[in-house]
């Protein structure tokens, strides 16, 4: 089993959005959909908790190891340290998401839903989910609100100057989209 470690600003997020400790771990552990990056750096996960409950987590990983089985060699993860934990359904606000789907999907479906355009090299135009070259320096967010909070989730590559399934979710605008669709579930 991998060990999850949950900073305090991702603590606070799942606190606030009714997710337990148990659940984001059962995400990660016991996931229904999940992908890590070329570099194993890197793990994003999906668990259907009901019809329409499903956690999403996505962050570093933070220890792993080598090793072999049956002659192969293979990595172990043995910890993450979760970005980002958040609750989604199967209705986003860019098109329906299943379990069938591919975890790069779902991921795009999310980083669509809530991303904003954000920029890894000058010469390359924003999207709201980038691969490609890496200048080596900071991501920018092209759209930035000054008020609104933004968790940036995406593997780079130092050595070969790359960026991977790489997205700034707009946590301000994830948050308007939860609480109007806990609204509606109450005017019903």
């Amino acid at each position: 089993m991998i060990r999850l470690i949950i900073p305090p600003v991702a603590k606070d997020l799942m606190t606030s959005l009714g997710i337990s400790e148990e659940e984001a771990w059962t995400t990660l552990n016991d996931c229904d959909r999940s992908l890590t990056d070329a570099g194993f750096s890197r793990i994003a996960a999906v668990r259907w908790f009901g019809p329409e409950r499903i956690v999403f987590l996505d962050g570093p990983i933070s220890k792993r190891s080598a090793g072999k089985v049956k002659g192969r060699p293979v990595m172990f993860f043995e910890e993450m340290t979760a970005g980002l934990v958040i609750e989604i359904q199967t209705k986003l606000p860019v098109g329906r998401i299943d379990r069938s789907m591919e975890m790069e999907q779902i991921l795009r479906y999310v980083a669509m839903s809530f991303g904003v355009d954000l920029s890894a090299h000058p010469s390359e135009l924003p999207s709201k989910f980038y691969a490609g070259r890496w200048d080596g320096k900071q991501i920018s967010v092209s759209e930035r609100e000054e008020r609104h909070t933004y968790a940036i989730c995406g593997s780079l590559n130092a050595a070969q100057k790359t960026a991977e399934m790489l997205y700034a979710l707009d946590i301000d605008k994830y948050l308007d989209w939860f609480n109007s669709r806990v609204a509606s579930c109450f005017l019903k």
